[in-house]
């Protein structure tokens, strides 16, 4: 429930935007840190929200925010169910057809990588797997 909430926190953000056809989100996890974060595919064209015309910092900001702490609901599930809680998450939801996928990794980052690296990396296969 909490990740269909994270994508529906997507689409809420995107309601105005004409064109989105796929919602990529992203979360990282560690107890002493948390972010949460998405791009979107416009018109078959991979774009950060800052590129995205019809969002307001504003908008991105609380969006990021709400996100974010929905994150605390995910560590409370894994751990009342004694489970892993993953470091990351890579969700991709197709607007057009409702197919939802996602990727989990559960092992933590070595020091000298940083989450927003990650993200970064994945915004750029993204866009790789669209040329």
């Amino acid at each position: 429930d909490v990740q269909s909430g994270l994508i529906s926190l997507c689409l809420e953000l995107t309601e105005e935007v004409v064109g989105v056809d796929k919602v990529y989100a992203f979360a990282y996890n560690e107890r002493n840190c948390k972010s949460f974060n998405a791009f979107f595919g416009v018109n078959g064209e991979v774009k950060t929200m800052g590129k995205i015309n019809e969002l307001s910092h504003e908008l991105i900001t609380e969006f990021l925010r709400i996100g974010t702490d929905d994150l605390e609901k995910i560590e409370k599930i894994c751990d009342r169910y004694e489970r892993p809680v993953p470091v990351i998450m890579e969700m991709i939801y197709d607007v057009k057809t409702g197919s939802f996928d996602a990727h989990y990794q559960y092992e933590h980052l070595p020091e000298d990588v940083c989450a927003d690296e990650i993200f970064l990396d994945w915004i750029s296969e993204m866009k790789n797997k669209k040329k």
